[in-house]
């Protein structure tokens, strides 16, 4: 067998050499790095489901403006991402540092008026949901109030101060059952200011409260000026 001469063997080297270099250069042009991609470039249909996650490097950090608004769900956020661990914000379920377990729900209604009201007349000073409170101005300018109910059985409490001695004088008169329409007036024989607390209630399977305050004064005996507040449940 004859031997190849060296100008053979250095072609046959040099031919090895070529396609290695070729294969070489074959496997570099499929490693595709981040300077080969345009910004921009990447649509969503080419990234893998799951694949964009948390960077690992402070200047990798994805920012709003690569997601879409509206497209995250719950369950894109890691927990504890905008709350605590247990979901609740601090405080959350309190008002004024007292837990919600401390407050009652229910509806109710708040009432104030001032009116003044010629000697010998009445107006209207408070309406309540189902009371009224009226003051009248009795001949002299004497203050009086009565109380006007608007449903059956109501109980009604009221609380009389009547300025005249340095004291005053003061006194409890209750009315059980008053009836729809029905009417309790407290009087009041002097042109000195009377402060009355009042409360009425009544029970139809719900308990319903009205309390309120009024205050009534004469003015150089030609009117008189009645002062009210109440808190109410419907």
């Amino acid at each position: 067998m004859r031997r190849p001469s060296s100008s053979h063997a250095a072609l046959i080297i040099s031919v090895l050499a070529l396609f290695a270099a070729l294969a070489g250069t074959s496997v570099a042009a499929f490693m595709v790095g981040t300077n080969q991609i345009k910004n921009g470039a990447v649509t969503t249909s080419k990234l893998a489901d799951g694949s964009v996650t948390k960077p690992k490097l402070a200047h990798d950090s994805v920012t709003s403006s690569k997601v879409a608004d509206g497209s995250l769900k719950g369950s894109d956020i890691a927990p504890g991402t905008f709350l605590s661990a247990g979901g609740t914000a601090v405080n959350s379920d309190r008002l004024g540092n007292r837990s919600a377990s401390d407050f009652l729900l229910g509806q109710g209604q708040m009432f104030a008026n001032r009116v003044q009201v010629q000697a010998g007349q009445s107006s209207l000073i408070l309406s309540g949901a189902f009371g009224d409170l009226v003051g009248k101005c009795a001949t002299g300018g004497k203050p009086q109030v009565q109380y006007v109910s608007h449903t059956g059985q109501v109980n009604l409490v009221d609380w009389v101060t009547d300025y005249g001695s340095p004291n005053g004088t003061t006194a409890i008169h209750t009315t059980n059952g008053l009836s729809n329409g029905g009417t309790y007036i407290e009087t009041h024989d002097s042109v000195l200011p009377q402060a009355i607390t009042w409360q009425a209630a009544y029970d139809n399977g719900t308990p319903h409260v009205m309390t309120a305050w009024t205050t009534g004064q004469d003015i150089l005996g030609t009117s008189c000026i009645f002062i009210g507040q109440a808190l109410s449940t419907n």
